[in-house]
């Protein structure tokens, strides 16, 4: 019997459905995404919860404060410490359901125009009604929120200011225009209870100081980036305060002003006066020459070159190195020594940099330079150091005669420079000139101004001190003789030193040995300019002295206590003669004008 097989049954295998690593780190991923969106939508929603119920706790304590003051009578409204004055605190700390809040209450008397202002009001009584501004401000997630309330509270009929007076406070700038967003403190300890208030003040630069009737009122006002201005009381050292502390008349309405503007800087330089010195060359070497021609230097001169033949060359050059001194003041003379026969020729000539090459300094500002000098010396005073800061010398050889050389032994230029001097003691004080009363703050026990800026100063190794946030002014530099044995010879620019507002000035100090009676004669032309260069012959019996002007003046010591007369000239313009120029003192100054 046959056994019938079986077939064997097929299965079909279907891939597994259960999830892949990746499956679940995308899935992973996505639900932290719409997790973290909806921490991020939750935490937002309770820090705008915890905002608002902090700003409705800021809002509450607010109007809490204004109702309160409302209530009050009109003479009452007013706080501790300020003006005007009452029992309301200026400021307090309160915690209001764990959080801590700043509430400040300022309160201003205002001038209204119906009944005209200032010192122009009908009835005296510039306050005519109150303006109150309570602020509360509070710290939540390290950020501060503020609420603010305004509110002006009216006499119930006409103002009245009992016992009282008022002063229209104006700020303005140098120019004279309303300085806005300046900043006002005033303090009058003197009264009871005192006063200590700041205010900001609006576009139009006025503050109304409305208070009891009293003296020392303290008042100062600032801005950031701008000077201060106070008004100051007596000490020991102003016996004379100016201004004085302000005095409140009782029915009196008054107008003061104080001055401000943006701060400035200056850099001063110091420096020893006019140093005379030199630049030579005796020929032992190439070092100085910085090209030559059919030219060479032999036994200590410089010659022309030998042909090889035994000839010298017909003609040939030698151009020195750049002459550029340090801090130049002022080139006297071109010199030199040679020899020549009928038959051998020298000229002479000082080049300066046009920008592109060496050429010869013109005629105009060195007559006769571009044909060629044949005699030493040669002045060379009148030359602008800052156009020729910097020379060469060229000696142009000639001869007729092949066997025959001339010969230059030297040659060189004198000047004179002035040297850095480090770590100079000085002084420096504002208002040089003692004509603006604004710029001290009163006077001392002998009547004498005591200013503002009073200050001893250093320049560091480099004769170099940086100032800043100086006030406008005009400021006189002076240096003790006990101490350093110096005096100024020539400021550039001229002293008093003028800084106006929001600029910066350089300004270089000379100083030379102190003597009791010099004079600076400053050369101006009709436009106010100085004038380098100048020729200035100051004289006297038994005295005659001839200078040029650098940084347009002449400086002149070891005089004596009299009058003077000087020549002043210069080209293209009409020469002058001035005299009784007053000597008397080491500041001693005259300014003459050229047409």
């Amino acid at each position: 019997m046959t056994q019938m097989l079986k077939p064997k049954k097929e299965y079909n295998l279907k891939p597994n459905n259960g999830f892949t690593l990746i499956n679940i780190l995308i899935a992973s991923f996505i639900f932290l995404i719409v997790f973290l969106g909806v921490v991020e939508t939750l935490k937002a929603g309770i820090n705008l919860t915890a905002l608002n119920k902090t700003k409705v706790g800021a809002l509450a304590l607010t109007n809490e404060q204004m109702e309160f003051i409302r209530s009050l009578a009109f003479d009452s409204v007013g706080t501790q410490g300020g003006l005007p004055t009452g029992n309301i605190p200026q400021q307090e700390t309160i915690t209001l359901n764990g959080i801590t809040y700043l509430r400040e209450v300022i309160i201003s008397n205002i001038d209204a125009p119906e009944d005209g202002l200032g010192v122009n009001d009908e009835n005296s009584i510039p306050a005519d009604y109150k303006r109150v501004k309570i602020k509360t401000s509070w710290t939540i997630n390290e950020n501060t929120k503020t609420v603010s309330l305004i509110s002006d509270v009216a006499p119930v009929g006409i103002e009245s200011n009992v016992g009282g007076g008022s002063i229209v406070i104006s700020v303005f700038d140098k120019a004279g225009g309303a300085v806005p967003n300046a900043e006002i403190t005033i303090k009058n300890p003197s009264i009871t209870p005192p006063v200590s208030i700041t205010r900001t003040l609006g576009d139009d630069g006025l503050f109304l100081l409305s208070g009891p009737a009293a003296g020392n009122y303290q008042v100062s006002v600032t801005k950031s980036g701008y000077s201060t201005s106070s008004t100051y009381g007596t000490t020991t050292e102003i016996v004379t305060p100016l201004p004085e502390h302000f005095l409140i008349l009782e029915n009196v309405v008054k107008s003061k002003s104080l001055q401000i503007d943006r701060v400035s800087s200056k850099t001063i330089k110091s420096y020893s006066f006019a140093t005379p010195n030199d630049w030579s060359d005796s020929f032992d070497n190439m070092d100085k020459l910085w090209t030559t021609a059919t030219t060479t230097i032999e036994n200590g001169s410089l010659i022309l070159q030998d042909d090889d033949n035994g000839s010298y060359y017909p003609s040939g050059y030698a151009h020195s190195i750049i002459i550029s001194p340090l801090e130049l003041y002022e080139w006297q003379e071109f010199y030199w020594s040679h020899s020549t026969s009928a038959e051998t020729d020298i000229t002479y000539q000082i080049l300066y940099n046009n920008g592109s090459n060496w050429t010869p300094i013109p005629n105009a500002d060195l007559s006769n330079n571009e044909t060629g000098f044949s005699v030493s010396p040669v002045d060379i005073s009148g030359l602008n150091n800052n156009t020729y800061n910097e020379i060469r010398l060229l000696a142009s050889l000639s001869t007729t005669n092949a066997s025959s050389t001339p010969e230059v032994y030297s040659w060189g230029v004198s000047f004179r420079n002035s040297p850095i001097l480090p770590n100079f003691n000085f002084n420096m004080r504002g208002n040089g000139n003692n004509d603006d009363t604004t710029k001290i703050m009163g006077q001392d026990e002998n009547g004498n101004p005591v200013y503002k800026y009073d200050e001893d100063l250093q320049t560091d190794i480099n004769g170099v001190i940086n100032l800043y946030n100086l006030e406008w002014d005009d400021y006189l530099i002076t240096s003790s003789a006990s101490t350093t044995g110096l005096a100024v010879a020539i400021s550039c620019p001229p002293q008093p030193l003028e800084l106006n507002p929001n600029t910066h000035a350089t300004t270089s100090i000379y100083m030379t040995a102190y003597t009791n009676e010099a004079l600076v004669v400053a050369v101006r032309n009709v436009s106010g300019a100085l004038l380098n260069g100048a020729v200035v012959r100051l004289y006297k019996t038994g005295y005659d002295e001839t200078k040029k002007t650098y940084c347009g003046q002449s400086f002149f010591p070891g005089l004596s206590k009299t009058t003077y007369s000087a020549d002043v000239s210069l080209g293209g313009y009409t020469p002058q003669t001035v005299s009784g120029i007053v000597v008397n003192g080491p500041l001693s100054a005259a300014t003459i004008i050229l047409n």
